[in-house]
């Protein structure tokens, strides 16, 4: 038998597990639908009512987890909302981060065939 001391750990991990993977779930899923959406084609607006039924089916998940979270003991419920908060804060940095390398890239690239293209 576990000790009380050891389910407390291991429930609170639990916790701090859910809330990480809540936020790698919503961030997946809303980049992995936002990425297909073509700003240049005329029929684009219609993408942005299965973005937002999904987002709130993932915020209902989120809903539920926390409630249950507050049913076994409101610690656990602050864990999980902590663990969510700084998981989603993480992952905006890091995407954000992701989006202006990517987006410097390019640019680099052609700072180089206009360097070339001068000295040749």
């Amino acid at each position: 038998m576990l000790s009380p001391v050891v389910i407390s750990i291991l429930s609170y991990t639990l916790w701090v597990v859910l809330g990480f993977v809540s936020a790698i779930m919503t961030f997946s899923m809303l980049t992995r639908q936002i990425s297909k959406i073509d700003p240049h084609d005329p029929n684009a607006k219609k993408a942005v009512a299965p973005i937002t039924l999904g987002r709130i089916a993932r915020l209902l998940v989120i809903a539920v987890l926390l409630y249950l979270a507050l049913r076994w003991d409101f610690r656990y419920a602050i864990t999980f909302v902590v663990a969510l908060t700084v998981a989603t804060w993480g992952l905006a940095i890091y995407y954000h981060l992701r989006a202006k390398k990517a987006e410097a890239a390019p640019n680099q690239t052609q700072v180089v065939e206009e360097d070339l293209e001068q000295h040749a």
